[in-house]
């Protein structure tokens, strides 16, 4: 007669199933996002080597208050913050949305990094001149954008 198993050793199997499940889909929901502003900072820009990366959750671990959004020097990919990616990519379902103008301004700033500006305070200039642009690029109108720069 086999001993039965304790809890744990059956519960143990579907939550790893649960867990693997679950973070499928976050990356495939994550890889959409990366393309979708990808795309629009390409159009933008004019320059198709530039790229996002939306954060996953395990670039979290061990820095859970990191920067909404960051470019390494000479590098061609700005790194965001998960709120950001969400806030852009929904930008033009709703440009009045405090959280959409802030992913979709963090975009436009730092798409201005991407292109080679570095002082902070030109690249919010930048920012603001490039948002109908960006606006256009992500489906709002330039008038959106203009309007979010204001914000």
């Amino acid at each position: 007669m086999r001993p039965e198993k304790g809890l744990l050793a059956r519960v143990s199997p579907w939550l790893l199933g649960v867990f693997v499940v679950v973070n499928l889909g976050l990356e495939a929901h994550h890889r959409r996002l990366d393309a979708q502003l990808s795309e629009a900072i390409q159009t933008a820009s004019g320059r198709p080597d530039l790229d996002v990366r939306c954060r996953r959750w395990w670039d979290y671990v061990g820095n859970p208050r990191a920067n909404e959004g960051f470019v390494e020097w000479g590098s061609t990919t700005a790194t965001l913050s998960w709120k950001v990616c969400r806030g852009a990519a929904g930008w033009a379902d709703d440009p009045a949305d405090d959280d959409t103008r802030f992913g979709m301004m963090v975009l436009g700033h730092e798409l201005a990094h991407l292109v080679g500006h570095r002082n902070e305070s030109e690249t919010e200039c930048v920012a603001m001149w490039a948002a109908p642009k960006v606006a256009a690029a992500l489906g709002g109108t330039a008038a959106e954008g203009r309007s979010t720069a204001r914000w």
